[in-house]
């Protein structure tokens, strides 16, 4: 808070992820699910064989790759560096809830850990996945700290999206949401 009592900007950063973490762990026992099944709480995601998935609250893929391109803005002083974040989405890709990755979002992380080309992503021939406009939010919040540079602002979205995705509607989604 500043002396007016007002948020900070790190702390409405820090709000926003917060918040992005707390949607996408409340709408995790969704996924997959017939979309007229009201969610009733917090409920554990399980298998078609009954097994556990993951624990009530936890929060999927989408906040797991956010969380990567966090890490690489901070350690690139505001930018994206597709070869940081790409490492960081291949450690996603190799972790316990890899489950939770979109067959788009899976299919270009793998093909990148053996390209090591991290800005080929990928048009999935299905439905567009929501991955790109929901793992965003960092890209945005950053680009509200300073005075907005709209060309460096777009390239920096680009370059976060096409880490997975490149399908024209994926794109226009991403920017859409940022």
């Amino acid at each position: 808070m500043d002396r007016d009592g007002a948020a900070s900007p790190s702390d409405r950063f820090s709000g926003c992820l917060l918040g992005l973490a707390i949607g996408d762990a409340l709408g995790m026992p969704a996924r997959g699910g017939p979309r007229d099944t009201p969610i009733t709480g917090y409920e554990p995601l399980s298998g078609p064989n009954g097994e556990h998935l993951a624990l009530a609250g936890q929060f999927t893929a989408h906040t797991e790759l956010a969380l990567c391109l966090i890490e690489s803005i901070v350690s690139t002083n505001g930018f994206i560096d597709p070869d940081a974040a790409g490492f960081r989405f291949v450690r996603v890709l190799r972790a316990e809830h890899a489950h939770f990755l979109d067959p788009t979002t899976r299919a270009a992380i793998e093909r990148a850990a053996e390209s090591g080309d991290f800005q080929a992503g990928l048009a999935g021939d299905g439905p567009v996945e929501p991955g790109p406009a929901a793992r965003i939010a960092p890209v945005a919040l950053t680009h509200t700290l300073g005075k907005l540079n709209v060309e460096l602002f777009v390239r920096e979205v680009l370059r976060a999206t096409l880490l997975t995705h490149a399908s024209p509607e994926a794109v226009n989604g991403a920017l859409a949401m940022a």
